[in-house]
């Protein structure tokens, strides 16, 4: 009788598992799967990230072509004309040329 008590406390040990035991391939699979979601959780905040950029730029530049369509210049006058070139006039010199500086060498001196 102790033999079959001694029989069904030891199979009753085996088939019991340990507080301690973990099941490997379950933990690395939730590492996995953390790894994963912090992938892709990175990966959408930079894409979030780089449309939000695009649109500020694509927005930026929608307000100031509007500001510069609607900048009112109806107070201003418009430009002047350029005059036509003037006719050049020609003078009549009844002057004769001289030279400034006597230029010629005296021998002798």
């Amino acid at each position: 009788m102790r033999l079959i008590y001694l029989t069904i406390l030891f199979f009753g040990l085996l088939s019991c598992e340990s507080a301690t035991h973990v099941d490997i391939d379950a933990v690395i699979e939730e590492k996995v799967q953390e790894r994963l979601d912090e992938f892709r959780r990175v990966i959408n905040q930079r894409c979030k990230d780089k449309a939000l950029e695009e649109a500020g730029i694509l927005a930026d530049s929608i307000i100031i072509e509007r500001a510069r369509l609607q900048k009112d210049t109806s107070e201003r006058p418009p430009r002047p004309f350029r005059p036509d070139q003037p006719e050049l006039m020609t003078l009549e010199d009844s002057l004769e040329l001289a030279p400034l500086f006597d230029t010629t060498l005296q021998e002798g001196n």
